[in-house]
């Protein structure tokens, strides 16, 4: 019996150690207020960084600011979009806004003030960011923001790319 056991375990253990996430199908909402699913921004076919940010959060705007510097790049060479999801509740969303066009962010951006996609993807704390393959199969996961971090997520594109 523990053989059997054994083999089995061996032979299902790879298959759930490669099991990825997907994106969940959750409501958000654009900064205009309009309901959308999240899975929509899957719709064009290419690699997506989703990043988790708020107002009130300075390392989320490093984080923002580094893959903005890298945009132009990113875009160039694996084709990626990059979505900013603020949690900012809905009386902090005029300030979200604000920042965003000082800084200059090019990104799409959607809120999440009742945080469904934040349950959704079980986490506290942000930055907090996800890569997703082009059919919404998270394949890495990055918490908070260190100077550089955006370097590994570039990896991360040129091994997605040449899967």
């Amino acid at each position: 019996m523990r053989l059997y056991l054994t083999l089995v375990l061996a032979a299902v253990l790879p298959f759930l150690a490669k099991a990825q996430k997907q994106l969940p199908d959750v409501t958000v909402r654009t900064m205009a207020g309009q309901s959308l699913s999240i899975t929509e921004i899957l719709e064009e076919e290419q690699p997506v960084i989703l990043s988790f940010w708020a107002s009130w959060c300075k390392p989320c705007h490093r984080e923002l600011n580094a893959f903005q510097e890298n945009l132009g790049q990113w875009q160039e060479r694996f084709g990626v979009k990059i979505v900013a999801v603020t949690i900012d509740t809905r009386r902090q969303l005029a300030r979200a806004k604000s920042i965003a066009a000082t800084e200059g962010w090019d990104f799409t951006f959607l809120s999440d003030q009742d945080n469904q996609l934040k349950n959704a993807l079980n986490f506290q704390a942000i930055p907090r960011t996800y890569l997703l393959a082009p059919d919404g199969t998270i394949v890495y996961e990055s918490n908070g923001y260190v100077p550089g971090a955006e370097k590994e997520f570039e990896r991360k594109l040129v091994e997605l790319q040449n899967e």
